[in-house]
């Protein structure tokens, strides 16, 4: 699931005004009309109609304004890109990407504003917003009264602890034994007012018992930022070319730089984009362009790793294997490049030829190669192959649609007449990604109930999460490749794996990063902070002391692991 924490999102409190809707109304419309800028001046003299449906747009409107949101820092000119029937810039669908409101909207690439939203969907954009915290929850009672809870157990989960905490009203039902709260059912503005009433009613309460928000305030640290800004912005000597952008962006980098910690990081508008989209891209049916035919991954030790090389291509010419790590193009060094910046150098116009500098088994080699069209078709971060009847699933990393991609392949080879007698999840070379990614593919191969990960904060809670899948694939034998790459996500599958000794682990130690980041919105790119620490279902650190396989292979040849698996899958 996707995590938030709850910053700093003051209500605007003012007085004064006069409430004019003809009806009656009751005390919590009132009230979140006097305090709030939900409504207009001219919304206010009108009839409050709060039976009828409220739109997408118009609850995202109230809950942006009810925060005191300046849209308009948010304005993106590109937004059409992201939901194609925004034809025209909208600052609040702008804002409410920006702030990871929309997500639930973005795989239909269509946010439809005039569309009625079901109060499932509003909790899910409401809960995002304010950042609250959505806990695995088992207890029988809440299940047992409530009968019409959504199956899935994320969805459930998000619905009871709406329920706890009042955002979300029961529905009317015909069975006085049970309550209903219907979450597919449209929303009334009547009761989004409510949801608004009690989130500010939280809010409140957790100022007073100084629990959730700290005041806002300037430090003298910060005050010295904006001084020296100041100071440049007034008396040094070529003060027009200096951009208070590049300003914010240097005083930001600064600040998360000084923590030391690799995986803290600012990432301005223009590399905020790249992450977003290499997280939520799909995966391209064909794709061309000219350069080495490898698909690699930042390595430990600096520099690139190869991680697979595809056939015919101007690195299998080159007797490239995978995992060399390239160090240097053309005998200039990579090591202090991005990723991106570093296979631009590899890239290049067909015809043309380079050398690499590589790393192989503690070696340092030389390789040149010519650049020629390489040609992809359904490369994916999920592929399969069926082999002496085990199928052999490659996971490359855990982006946004790699579960669904992950479950179709267990649906589609794993069925009464497949014979299939075992699986392998190959996680070599995974960097990992999304922690909930990682969830829904264990709720496939793991009982329900099981635990997927602990993470802790800073203050030592612990947050537990659970699975979340089918669990149709339990009794089917499982392996888990890994190698010293394979990290983060990868690492939280593995270990849940060997805790619960649903499989074996075949490979070497994984790479030991035990941690995880939040991605933070700001009006300008985001910030990615390093919040928690996790730890295996039984307790086992992770964090640089990674995954200790059950069966350690020095030999990294697929041939070699392949032989292990069926030796276990028997």
């Amino acid at each position: 699931m996707k995590r938030f924490i709850l910053g700093v999102l003051g209500v605007s409190f003012f007085s004064g005004t006069t409430f004019g809707f003809s009806d009656t109304v009751p005390s919590y419309v009132q009230r979140v009309a006097d305090t709030t800028k939900v409504f207009t001046e001219t919304e206010k003299k009108l009839s409050f109609r709060g039976y009828r449906f409220i739109k997408r747009e118009e609850f995202l409107e109230w809950i942006l304004k009810n925060e005191n949101i300046a849209v308009e820092r948010y304005a993106d000119p590109h937004i059409s890109e992201v939901f194609r029937d925004i034809k025209k810039p909208n600052n609040y669908v702008s804002a409410g990407y920006a702030l990871n409101i929309l997500s639930q909207f973005e795989p239909d690439g269509k946010f439809l504003k005039h569309k009625k939203l079901r109060r499932i969907e509003a909790v899910k954009m409401l809960f995002a917003l304010e950042g609250i915290s959505v806990l695995p929850n088992s207890d029988g009672d809440i299940q047992k009264h409530w009968h019409d809870l959504p199956k899935s157990a994320k969805d459930r989960n998000i619905i009871i602890t709406a329920l706890q905490k009042r955002i979300l009203r029961n529905k009317a039902s015909s069975d006085s034994t049970f309550k209903e709260v219907k979450p597919y059912a449209y929303l009334t503005k009547e009761d989004a007012i409510w949801m608004l009433y009690i989130v500010n009613g939280l809010k409140h309460d957790a100022v007073s018992k100084n629990t959730i928000i700290v005041k806002p305030h300037v430090s003298s640290g910060l005050k010295n930022i904006q001084k020296v800004e100041t100071l440049l912005q007034s008396q040094y000597l070529r003060k027009s070319e200096l951009k208070s952008e590049k300003l914010e962006d240097a005083a930001i980098s600064g600040m998360v730089e000084s923590l030391g910690d690799p995986y803290s990081v600012y990432l301005p508008p223009k590399k905020a984009d790249e992450f977003k989209n290499y997280i939520n891209e799909e995966p391209e049916l064909e794709k061309e362009y000219a350069g080495l035919g490898v698909a690699i991954q930042p390595a430990t030790e600096g520099g690139l790793v190869i991680t697979e090389i595809f056939k015919d291509s101007p690195a299998e010419i080159a007797h490239l294997q995978v995992g060399d790590v390239i160090t240097g193009v053309d005998g200039e060094s990579i090591l202090s490049l991005s990723v991106s910046e570093s296979v631009k150098k590899i890239k290049g116009k067909v015809g043309t030829s380079s050398f690499l500098t590589i790393k192989r088994n503690g070696k340092t080699l030389t390789k040149s190669f010519i650049r020629e069209k390489v040609f992809i078709k359904n490369y994916s971060t999920v592929s399969s192959e069926v082999k002496d009847h085990i199928l052999w699933i490659k996971v490359r990393s855990f982006k946004s649609f790699t579960a669904r991609d992950f479950q179709n392949i267990l649906r589609e080879h794993i069925t009464p007449n497949s014979g299939i007698r075992g699986i392998i999840i190959d996680l070599r070379f995974n960097p990992g990604g999304l922690m909930n990614v990682a969830q829904e593919m264990l709720g496939e191969i793991l009982p329900k109930g099981s635990i997927a990960v602990r993470l802790y904060n800073a203050k030592g809670d612990e947050d537990i999460y659970y699975v979340d899948g089918s669990a149709n694939y339990t009794k089917v034998p499982l392996v888990v490749f890994q190698n010293k790459y394979s990290a983060s996500a990868s690492e939280i599958f593995s270990a849940a794996v060997k805790d619960y000794e649903r499989g074996d682990i075949i490979g070497t130690t994984s790479f030991g990063k035990g941690i995880a980041q939040q991605l933070f919105s700001l009006p300008r790119g985001f910030v990615k902070i390093t919040t928690a620490e996790f730890r295996s279902p039984l307790q086992n650190i992770i964090h640089k002391v990674g995954v200790k396989p059950d069966y350690e292979l020095s030999d990294q040849s697929d041939e070699s692991y392949f032989y292990e698996a069926k030796r276990r899958l028997r």
